[in-house]
């Protein structure tokens, strides 16, 4: 029972900080719209959702046939649970090639440990490709969550 319970809170602390950044990023994704040349326009998300600290990045696919994401939409101010430009596009180049949510943790420089959230996105002239257009991915300190953890009797 001792292995189940550790096995279960282990589980929980990452669903717990999933949740919430789960809904960002849909919420983000349903504001995002794209210019006549398909490239994201993220003023809606800015505008609803800069409040965040920090805010959710969006990456984005360039269309030149390059793999790697480009940060379309950063952070402009310093959160204490920040995560790298370094951390974030990894997360988000995963997501897109795997079509998939992609969730991780990183310690940036700062040395307290965070979580990243990526979910892909369809640019809406690419219904029908087989690739995604870009990521949305919000990061959250994870430093209570993993001290709640770690205080579970039998860790």
């Amino acid at each position: 029972m001792a292995v189940f319970a550790v096995r279960s809170d282990d589980r929980w602390w990452r669903e717990r900080l999933d949740r919430p950044m789960n809904l960002a990023t849909t919420h983000a994704i349903s504001l995002l719209t794209h210019d006549e040349e398909d490239r994201p326009d993220s003023r809606d998300v800015v505008e609803t959702m800069d409040t965040e600290c920090p805010p959710p990045t969006v990456c984005s696919v360039p269309r030149n046939g390059s793999s790697d994401p480009v940060v379309d939409l950063a952070p402009d101010r310093p959160c204490p649970a920040g995560g790298r430009p370094a951390d974030v596009r990894p997360a988000a180049g995963t997501a897109v090639r795997t079509e998939d949510v992609v969730a991780v943790g990183r310690h940036p420089t700062h040395g307290r440990p965070v979580r990243l959230f990526a979910e892909p996105y369809f640019a809406p002239a690419a219904v029908g490709d087989t690739g995604r257009d870009g990521a949305v991915v919000p990061v959250r300190g994870a430093s209570s969550a993993l001290a709640d953890h770690r205080r579970t009797p039998g860790r």
